[in-house]
């Protein structure tokens, strides 16, 4: 019989993505009120584009921060929709409304980075499922 191993090793962050856009299809192919692809339908900002003021609360994996300015610097590479530069341009031209941040952003916390690749990615899977929520309902 071969020996176990006496270390093993994490999974790569290639394989935890994986994972993670496996579960979050398949949750999607069972919903009824999920839409294909309906998060496509939004402008993919980058998070060093944003300028993160302050949090506006916290979830078991993520918080929430205000967004009080994006500075698009370049173009993506692709576009995912035919419009998508000029709908960056939209959001970006109307971040703050009446003195007030319009946006917010939620992302996985820090330590829901750094904890367990469990952890993470229920934390992923979850805001993943989130967005495509909000995708759809108009």
């Amino acid at each position: 019989m071969a020996a176990l191993p006496k270390t093993v090793e994490p999974p790569s962050k290639e394989d935890i993505i994986r994972v993670i856009k496996r579960r979050v299809e398949s949750i999607e192919n069972k919903s009824r009120i999920f839409e294909k692809n309906s998060v496509i339908r939004f402008p993919r900002i980058r998070r060093e584009e944003l300028n993160l003021e302050k949090v506006l609360g916290y979830g078991s994996f993520s918080v929430v921060n205000e967004i009080q300015n994006i500075n698009i610097v370049t173009p993506l590479e692709c576009n995912l929709y035919a419009n998508e530069e000029e709908d960056r341009e939209f959001i970006k031209s109307h971040c703050i409304r009446r003195g007030d941040a319009r946006y917010a952003i939620k992302q996985l916390k820090k330590e829901t980075k750094e904890a367990a690749p469990g952890r993470y990615m229920r934390g992923a899977v979850d805001l993943a499922v989130e967005a495509r929520f909000f995708a759809v309902v108009h």
